[in-house]
């Protein structure tokens, strides 16, 4: 929709081009209004039993979708009781952790980067993870 409307602007009401734009703009619109968002419209207790479900890698992912799907998804606390850095990379896993931080009882951080490491204690410090139970740093952590 942004890029019909930035060529709208940027060409002559006269020019045949802007008909064609706005009918696109147009089209895109009602498609847009025909999207179903599943995951909106199911009770936090049906996505939490999904999340529990799906790989970690791809339990992040969904917080990443949309600000419906983060909002939805952060509420599912059986779902993130238990957290490992293992199976998602480093830039994911920093992405995810305030979102998911209170609802971590046990967690385990496996890097070698010192950025990660220093994203998780400076959580850790600002009282996010509050349910924390135990905590595994790895061999490979330093």
């Amino acid at each position: 929709m942004k890029a019909y409307e930035t060529g709208l602007q940027n060409v002559a009401r006269d020019d045949p081009s802007y008909a064609q734009l706005n009918n696109g703009k147009d089209a895109a619109r009602r498609q847009h209004e025909k999207r179903i968002d599943i995951v909106r419209q199911l009770p936090v207790e049906i996505v939490e039993e999904i999340l529990m479900l799906l790989p970690k890698e791809f339990k992040s992912v969904c917080l990443q979708v949309s600000n419906a799907w983060c909002k939805k998804t952060s509420c599912c606390a059986n779902a993130w009781k238990v957290s490992s850095d293992d199976d998602i990379d480093d830039d994911q896993m920093i992405n995810t952790l305030q979102c998911i931080a209170a609802h971590v009882e046990d967690l385990t951080i496996n890097t070698e980067e010192n950025e990660v490491l220093d994203q998780y204690f400076l959580h850790m410090g600002k009282g996010h993870f509050s349910n924390i139970r135990s905590l595994h740093l790895t061999a490979t952590a330093t």
